[in-house]
């Protein structure tokens, strides 16, 4: 293990080096380096695991959850699951039951066994979940797949492994915006106010900083970095403490230890759902769940339409159609809900409709109209400078803020 650390140090510190040569080849990388502070939380953020982001093994989960590739001769069939990992004893466990409803996918096993070495020993199985469970159909999509799991014929089932799985095609990628994104109240009524994580993405590779509180209130913080597959990462996380104090004398490491693992769903560029696991308290083969919704946040409070104003680029997936920069000057608040911005040089408006229960949050959907009133585009992702929807032919389109 010592060696792979050794390795993966030099590799991961060469590459970013090769990044941060890259910037400071101009002038202007620089300036926008400096002015990103999401970026320099993501450098010292890889710096920092670099060094023991893989210093403790557990922080990978134990169980892993994926997609089967299928084979040439099952490609029309609903996709399969493959689940590895350790069991606590020598009686791997045995499929139960799986139950989909909507998004969420749920396997039980079960170990009915009584008399069993106690030695850990590695299983895997397959599970099909539309075969299983009855389910005709299950559309392209992220899932949310739960495994419980008991040790005895009449023991209460425990959650044992959560995972996320995406079945949209490779090319269904989602973009989620760098900086600072909070939880919404919806379902997280016990949420304290500045709850939330630091997100920055370069390349397909994520660093989050997790910001939230110990049971006696105190501030506490995690960090972790992972890939984004499509629209979703596994992110294992460490709890970071110690170190020297901003005006201490003493030059102290932080410590980094394995806290928990983060799993994001990204519906938007600028929305999203974190899932948070960790040992039960009571049980080191339980898991606890907690699932926080998040969003992309403006530093306006509330950010009426005035944040979404300047300088934009249209562009359509479809390379034969034309870009069309716009330039949003004028702003009418419509209502509580709704406001409209207008390029006054080409009259075309966008029209942007807010959910009142959340009042910080982007906008739900906007409409992109031209000068005669006929629509252009409908944006179903709005986030502070990334849109995305679709056009009247069903095309897919962005637009994209070139200058605030």
């Amino acid at each position: 293990m010592a060696s792979y650390q050794a390795v993966h140090y030099r590799r991961c510190m060469l590459r970013e080096q090769e990044n941060i040569g890259r910037g400071l080849q101009s002038a202007k990388s620089l300036s926008s380096w400096a002015k990103s502070p999401a970026r320099w939380c993501a450098l010292l953020g890889i710096v920092a695991l670099c060094f023991f982001g893989f210093s403790n093994a557990a922080s990978e989960s134990a169980t892993d959850i994926r997609l089967v590739p299928p084979s040439s001769s099952d490609l029309v069939l609903p996709w399969t699951l493959g689940v590895s990992g350790m069991w606590p004893n020598a009686c791997a466990p045995e499929i139960e039951r799986i139950n989909v409803d909507g998004n969420d996918v749920r396997i039980d096993v079960r170990n009915k066994k009584t008399l069993c070495a106690q030695t850990p020993v590695p299983f895997t199985f397959n599970a099909a979940p539309a075969a299983a469970s009855g389910v005709t159909l299950m559309p392209a999509g992220s899932y949310h797949v739960s495994i419980y799991a008991a040790q005895g014929a009449h023991a209460p089932l425990r959650l044992y492994a959560f995972g996320l799985v995406d079945t949209t095609s490779a090319d269904a990628v989602a973009t989620p915006e760098s900086g600072y994104w909070w939880a919404q109240p919806e379902g997280n009524s016990n949420v304290s106010p500045g709850t939330g994580l630091v997100i920055e993405l370069q390349g397909r590779t994520l660093t989050v900083s997790a910001l939230s509180y110990e049971s006696n209130g105190e501030p506490v913080w995690y960090l972790g970095t992972g890939l984004l597959e499509s629209s979703i990462a596994h992110i294992p996380m460490l709890r970071v403490q110690g170190g020297s104090s901003l005006f201490g004398e003493k030059t102290e490491a932080p410590r980094a230890a394995a806290a928990l693992n983060l799993d994001l769903e990204f519906q938007s560029s600028g929305r999203a759902v974190a899932w948070f696991t960790r040992s039960s308290a009571d049980d080191s083969n339980a898991l606890e769940l907690r699932a926080l919704t998040l969003s992309r946040m403006a530093f306006a409070d509330p950010p009426d339409g005035h944040v979404w104003q300047g300088d934009w680029i249209l562009v359509p997936d479809d390379p034969l159609k034309a870009t069309q920069r716009l330039h949003f000057d004028q702003l009418q608040t419509q209502s509580e809900q709704n406001f409209r911005l207008s390029d006054s040089n080409s009259d075309n408006s966008l029209n942007c409709w807010r959910d009142t229960q959340r009042p910080s949050a982007p906008p739900q959907n906007c409409t992109l109209q031209g000068n005669n009133g006929i629509t252009l585009a409908q944006f179903n992702a709005v986030a502070i400078g990334r849109l995305e929807g679709v056009m009247p032919d069903h095309g897919r389109i962005r637009l994209i803020r070139l200058t605030p």
